[in-house]
């Protein structure tokens, strides 16, 4: 380019300094010499714009190829109803404790089933209270475990969900919050996995409150007969390990049965909330610098949910906790993060598939 343009400028100097005849004589040659460098300079030009093109196909074509080698993002399916269960949990009188207590008790809440072989992810209050008594010293909400712990032990817990296939909408929830009832239980389940103190603070471990149940027979059907067969896979939720970002997580919701309760009876009707992520709390020793629980808010929220599913893009990032006793808006779960890792420490990555 540069070498076209200085025989342009030379040939201008050149022009410039003939003589008015002369350069009257020469009209047809300068205009062919000018045209000549045109064309030279137009081609130049076309040449350029040809590699340039040729640069931003290959371009184009590579970031085609980086787009398709990334997995896809799966589009949102509504998700069954049935994976979320409601408990009944049965503590029976513990050996010579038979004079302070009646033979059985009955703990509820809410568990969802995480895995196509039977595995419930739960709070561990619920099956626990000797543990729950030590976490949570201050809470009104535990004072009748006291004497769970005391005179009782966990035997095992019945597992129903709703016959519905499909779980309400975030909009279904916002507009009318249909109530799912839960069918007749038609599972056992049993203690599977609780955390032990090993390698966490003891505020991390007060913190720890999950445990895995594990279905282990069919009830409520006829002995001897198929209706009594486990079946090859359950209906479940998966879960997300890494935590979502605040930023992102604008739209969780959560479903359970708004109650949890020792004795009495339970209304196992399956509702929905909807919420908004907002901040994460870590440990001060493994989970130093690393997401143990996290906040979130939802304006319908309920007492009674915790052990219910925190769902972000129809995944599972938390278990839900509890709610401020300042205000029901704020929720507190335990995270998806640290219930895997605990689990992976233990052996048991395969329970979160």
């Amino acid at each position: 380019m540069k070498k076209y343009t200085a025989s342009f400028l030379v040939f201008l100097i050149l022009v410039a300094g003939m003589p008015v005849a002369r350069a009257q004589e020469n009209t047809i040659a300068i205009e062919n010499a000018l045209i000549s460098i045109l064309r030279q300079v137009v081609a130049l030009l076309l040449e350029q714009l040809q590699i340039l093109q040729t640069q931003l196909a290959q371009e184009l074509q590579k970031r085609q190829e980086i787009a398709s080698e990334q997995p896809k993002k799966e589009e949102l399916r509504p998700l069954s109803s049935q994976p979320i269960a409601f408990l009944s949990c049965f503590f029976t009188v513990k050996p010579g404790r038979e004079s302070f207590a009646s033979a059985q008790r009955i703990a509820r809440g809410t568990g969802t089933v995480v895995h196509p072989e039977g595995y419930i992810l739960t709070t561990r209050h619920l099956v626990d209270p000797g543990w729950a008594v030590a976490a949570y010293p201050n809470d009104a909400n535990f004072k009748d475990f006291k004497d769970l712990s005391d005179n009782y032990a966990f035997q095992s817990c019945e597992v129903s969900s709703p016959d519905t296939e499909t779980l309400p909408t975030r909009e279904e929830i916002k507009f009318s919050n249909p109530k799912l009832p839960a069918a007749q239980a038609r599972y056992n389940a049993v203690l599977h996995f609780l955390p032990p103190q090993r390698d966490v603070s003891a505020k991390e471990f007060n913190n720890l409150d999950f445990s895995i149940l594990k279905i282990n027979e069919r009830i409520n059907c006829a002995p001897g007969t198929t209706s009594c067969d486990l079946p090859n896979a359950y209906p479940h939720i998966a879960a997300q390990q890494e935590a979502p970002d605040v930023q992102t997580a604008v739209n969780v919701v959560s479903f359970g049965y708004p109650i949890e309760q020792i004795g009495g009876f339970g209304r196992s009707e399956l509702e929905g909330i909807v919420g908004t992520l907002t901040k994460y709390f870590g440990g001060d020793e493994l989970f130093y610098n690393k997401p143990l629980s996290f906040e979130w808010t939802a304006d319908n929220a309920r007492p009674g949910f915790s052990g219910s599913p925190i769902l972000f893009e129809n995944r599972i990032i938390g278990v839900e906790l509890g709610a401020s006793r300042d205000n029901p808006q704020t929720n507190y779960a335990l995270g998806m993060p640290a219930i895997a890792e605990i689990l992976n420490a233990h052996g048991l990555g395969n329970v979160l598939p």
